[in-house]
């Protein structure tokens, strides 16, 4: 998974959907896998089938994430991250003005995610972990035009790593 990853990263992503292929085998077929790592090969393999064109198994890979990670403690940051991957996914697609409504209702559900409370507690997810979260998804609310939705998160970001 790791090196797929990085191979999306740079760009390799006819070698980085071969080795996402063998990993969703080995974690799909193994009873302890646990949901969070699935749920994370679901989203970063949608990233490279979003960039492959090939959409409607990214958007597949983005609803089976989806699935997993509702069900896991703290579980609803990596939702936010695969809300904004989907409408990201649904821009390549469509195209902006075709799937603005779509992509709306995704940023709006992503966004409210980002008040689950817990953060910092026990079953939460770290300040650390939430600010690097808040960080990472803030240029993408940005992009949309949500721009006081991006200022909120780049706040919450400093604050928490504070």
């Amino acid at each position: 998974v790791n090196a797929a990853t990085m191979l999306n990263a740079f760009g390799e992503n006819d070698r980085a959907i071969a080795l996402f292929e063998k990993a969703r085998a080995i974690y799909e077929s193994a009873a302890a896998t646990r949901p969070d790592l699935l749920g994370g090969l679901y989203n970063n393999m949608g990233l490279v089938l979003t960039a492959l064109g090939r959409f409607d198994e990214a958007k597949d890979c983005y609803r089976k994430a989806l699935d997993l990670m509702q069900t896991i403690p703290s579980g609803w940051l990596e939702c936010a991250i695969t809300y904004l991957n989907l409408a990201n996914a649904l821009e390549a697609e469509k195209g902006l003005e075709a799937a603005e409504s779509e992509i709306f209702d995704l940023l709006d559900k992503a966004y409210e995610l980002f008040d689950t409370p817990g953060v910092g507690s026990p079953e939460g997810p770290s300040r650390g972990y939430y600010a690097f979260v808040c960080e990472s998804c803030a240029p993408t609310f940005g992009y949309y035009g949500y721009f006081l939705a991006a200022q909120d998160l780049e706040k919450r970001a400093k604050e928490n790593y504070a």
